[in-house]
């Protein structure tokens, strides 16, 4: 289940088995020159610049026309973002009290983390 809160996007993965296997199967190519992939060393890249796929114009109107396309394509990327915030947010008291049970273990780990750093740098102090 993934949520987002403020400016945090949160996932909250199974207790059990492998979660991000084939999260991303269908994307890879089979090209093992390229980068590492989500699905192993040569599984290629799932992205790719975007920008290699831009011819730039050449003339000012046409520079023109593109800007006023990035800015349309800009408001409709942003309107269907602010929608898919809305979607992700917990709709139910269920859902929160589940995303507070799993955010509180976290800060609980991250205080442990942070407790055992410390001792460490404590450590190689003396």
């Amino acid at each position: 289940m993934d949520f987002i809160v403020k400016d945090l996007m949160i996932s909250v993965l199974p207790l059990h088995g492998d979660a991000l296997a084939g999260a991303h199967c269908g994307s890879c190519s089979s090209d093992s020159s390229g980068p590492p992939g989500p699905c192993g060393p040569h599984s290629g890249s799932v992205w790719q610049n975007p920008l290699d796929l831009v011819v730039l114009p050449a003339t000012p109107a046409s520079l023109a026309v593109l800007k006023h396309q990035l800015r349309e394509a800009l408001a409709a990327t942003e309107a269907r973002e602010k929608v898919m915030q809305e979607a992700l947010r917990p709709t139910s008291p269920a859902e929160i009290a589940v995303l507070q049970s799993h955010l509180t273990a976290a800060l609980e780990e991250l205080k442990g983390s942070a407790a055992a750093l410390e001792g460490s740098r404590t450590e190689k102090a003396a």
